[in-house]
């Protein structure tokens, strides 16, 4: 075999999975996006529309307006050990940033102002 054919070997052994695992994914269904939260079913869960990205949010309790906030690569889900006690004394909000949870994934480049600028349109919109 000369170095050419071997060449072609190795990058057939190491491109073929990843070729072979981006077809799979492409083909793969997305997951249904639940109608109700698990841990709890009786906040419903809501849209808005901030600068053309559908961000989800929820909204529940009755007080002064507490907006939570979750880190990067989570969603709003993180909070659901201590929304149920915040919501006894204040209006608590919830949202996904763009790309996270259930929010559109924007093609947009992931960076600070992103995120700013989503919170930004949702707390003028809601709150």
């Amino acid at each position: 075999m000369n170095t050419a054919t071997i060449i072609l070997l190795v990058a057939a052994l190491v491109l073929g999975p990843v070729v072979i695992s981006m077809i799979v994914e492409a083909l793969r269904p997305h997951p249904p996006i639940p109608d109700k939260l698990a841990w709890a079913p009786e906040i419903p869960i809501q849209y808005t529309t901030v600068k053309g990205h559908r961000l989800r949010y929820i909204k529940t309790g009755q007080g002064p307006n507490l907006v939570l906030l979750h880190t990067l690569r989570t969603q709003l889900d993180i909070f659901q050990k201590v929304i149920p006690s915040l919501a006894r004394r204040f209006t608590v909000y919830a949202v996904d940033y763009p790309g996270h949870g259930y929010s559109d994934i924007p093609r947009a480049d992931y960076e600070p102002g992103l995120f700013v600028d989503a919170v930004a349109g949702f707390l003028e919109r809601k709150t």
